[in-house]
């Protein structure tokens, strides 16, 4: 048999079984923000930048294009930063996401219990969002999602009187009841791999 039959014979036989066998890996960029450092983007709307430089940032990381920020505060903070957040514009829907228990800020990689927090901003393009709950012939989204997120158990409550209509909530049943992580929401990073 010629050599150069065989060689490459051998080389494709080499290739198929090496992705048989080899599980197939997501490849995501992934990484934390540091607590002091002005974080800002180009692609984010106007006013997230205000958002997430809040002084009582406590933790912060992205996954691909999604970014998480986590906040201690009280009420009036909290107030401040709501009304800065329902004057964003292009944002697919305003909404305040309501947890059981209490939020503990970490990213989703870490093993640790994480910092207590107060409320949690997670932000992204929709279309990454849209890639994740897509419904066949759905058109792709454009603008952002900016969510706010809180916990039951936590110092910040939510007066419905003051909300302005814009803004939807959203409340989570979780069961067992326990603290809850704090993360960005799990159909918003399905599916993509996390770093150990």
């Amino acid at each position: 048999m010629n050599m150069r039959i065989l060689n490459s014979f051998f080389r494709v036989a080499s290739f198929a079984l090496i992705t048989a066998f080899v599980p197939q890996v997501a490849i995501a960029s992934s990484g934390h923000y540091p607590n002091k450092l002005e974080i800002t983007y180009d692609t984010w709307p106007e006013g997230m930048t205000a958002l997430v430089n809040l002084p009582k940032r406590i933790h912060g990381y992205y996954v691909n294009a999604a970014d998480v920020f986590f906040f201690t505060g009280n009420q009036k903070l909290f107030n401040e930063m709501l009304l800065k957040y329902s004057k964003i514009d292009g944002i697919v829907e305003h909404k305040i996401v309501i947890h059981e228990g209490r939020g503990r800020a970490k990213s989703p990689w870490q093993k640790i219990e994480g910092l207590p927090c107060d409320w949690m901003i997670y932000g992204c393009p929709a279309s990454w969002a849209w890639l994740d709950s897509r419904a066949e012939g759905e058109k792709k989204p454009e603008g952002h999602l900016i969510e706010i997120h809180i916990w039951k158990e936590g110092s910040i409550k939510i007066d419905h009187g003051r909300l302005l209509k814009k803004i939807a909530i959203e409340i989570v049943k979780a069961e067992g009841g326990a603290d809850q992580p704090a993360s960005a929401p799990e159909s918003k990073l399905e599916g993509k791999q996390q770093p150990k």
